[in-house]
């Protein structure tokens, strides 16, 4: 179990870049030379400030002569301004948060200048947070030495620890000292992904509190989460539509148009708008079918539904580690009664704490009710829990009630966007393979 998590702080904790750029082109244009790109100047960033203010001067000319009043002068004016363009990571300050809440200690092994670190850490308010820092100056050597860090591992007084950075610099410190590493891809690295082997990669820090500081209670969806059961239910439609005389017929592509409204009568309904015949039939009678269809659904779901790859094993892990688990959706009790039956053989209840669903929850995602209903139910925080969806509604509906959200597209929303989830995967199986110690 992780006792203590230490950051790198440039390109991981900060995005210093900007101002560093400033601070050496400034540098450089006393020595009369032009600017150089944000680029350039943040592929020299790394190996502290000194180092990147000689491979500056380098890159524009300058002597080497030169270095020492180059070095000085871009220490200088980055002490001036080391945030005024600087911004934190999205996520840092809830990572932060979190590891703080849980117990785990934090530590900070930079090879930027104490003074400066200090200030960056200060001027962003996250400073209280840190047990240990260790500096650029803190000792004679810098990383990827091994030494900063085990000096910032023997401060904090823990030996369960991960190093967290962006570099080849971060990772050979950790490979250096040991220690497991945690690779931030969206900070100043200039290698490539295959370049970090046998460590943990992430490109958000949302992903690395879901892996640190794990959620105690897992929200499923179930229609394309749990299992691939829209097709079995767009058969059921037709199979009920066939048994009303209706002679309706939906393709696979009217049925992926339609999912885009949650609710089984509602898609009736928008189906009866969309051909023109939004009065066809009464409230009472869309009731009468959707009721046949889910009575045909129970049938197929019988011998049709299979669970998706890693369900089983995801739940089964959470019921052996305690992990509390409840059904998010807005399809009906029956249906869920159905599938629990198929793949458990028992009731809902023998698996999860709590069943939310159309009866309980009579608001369709993307509206957050069915969430915030589970989570006033289980006595939990948004910041406790994490909802497992398969599309645009349900992860809307999800992020409405606060909560960090995996989404594992459906064959029916593979199109749809799921840029806000906290991250997109192929199936549980590659969720367990991220963020639990369970494969």
């Amino acid at each position: 179990m992780i006792k203590a998590v230490i950051f790198d702080l440039d390109g991981t904790l900060i995005d210093s870049a900007p101002d560093i750029h400033a601070a050496a082109n400034r540098m450089l244009a006393d020595f009369g030379k032009p600017p150089l790109d944000l680029p350039t100047i943040t592929s020299f960033i790394g190996n502290g400030l000194p180092k990147l203010a000689e491979r500056a001067a380098t890159a524009a000319g300058l002597s080497k002569d030169d270095f020492a009043q180059a070095i000085a002068k871009t220490g200088i004016y980055y002490g001036e301004n080391p945030t005024t363009l600087t911004q934190t990571y999205a996520g840092i300050l809830p990572l932060l948060s979190a590891l703080r809440d849980r117990g785990i200690k934090i530590g900070l092994c930079t090879n930027k200048p104490y003074d400066p670190a200090i200030a960056c850490l200060n001027d962003f308010d996250i400073l209280p947070f840190f047990d240990a820092v260790v500096a650029g100056d803190t000792l004679d050597v810098k990383k990827p030495d091994a030494a900063p860090l085990l000096k910032t591992i023997e401060m904090l007084g823990e030996t369960e620890v991960v190093y967290v950075g962006d570099s080849a610099v971060d990772y050979d410190t950790a490979k250096n000292a040991n220690v497991p590493f945690a690779f931030f891809t969206g900070g100043y690295r200039t290698q490539p992904d295959e370049f970090f082997q046998e460590c943990w990669h992430f490109d958000h820090f949302d992903q690395l509190r879901l892996r640190l500081v794990p959620p105690r209670a897992y929200l499923f969806d179930v229609d394309g989460t749990l299992a691939e059961t829209e097709e079995v239910h767009r058969n059921a439609f037709n199979a009920a539509f066939d048994r009303a005389g209706l002679g309706w017929q939906w393709s696979r592509d009217e049925y992926r148009d339609l999912l885009k409204t949650s609710g089984g009568k509602e898609r009736i309904k928008k189906h009866a708008t969309n051909i023109g015949s939004p009065d066809v039939l009464s409230d009472e009678q869309i009731k009468d079918l959707h009721h046949s269809k889910n009575e045909i659904y129970r049938d197929l779901a019988n011998s049709a539904l299979t669970p998706r790859d890693g369900v089983m094993a995801l739940i089964e892990w959470a019921r052996r580690t305690g992990v509390t688990l409840a059904i998010c959706t807005t399809t009906s009790r029956s249906n869920i009664d159905a599938f629990v039956k198929r793949f458990w053989n028992c009731a809902p209840e023998d698996i999860f704490a709590g069943i939310y669903c159309a009866e309980t929850a009579p608001q369709k995602k993307p509206d957050p009710q069915v969430y915030c209903q589970a989570l006033d139910d289980l006595g939990l925080s948004a910041q406790d829990a994490l909802a497992f969806e398969d599309s645009h509604n349900g992860l809307t509906a999800a992020r409405r009630a606060g909560l960090d959200v995996i989404v594992t597209p459906a064959i029916y929303n593979s199109h749809e966007d799921h840029g806000d989830a906290t991250d997109c995967l192929t199936d549980l199986t590659q969720f367990m393979r991220k963020y639990c110690d369970a494969t």
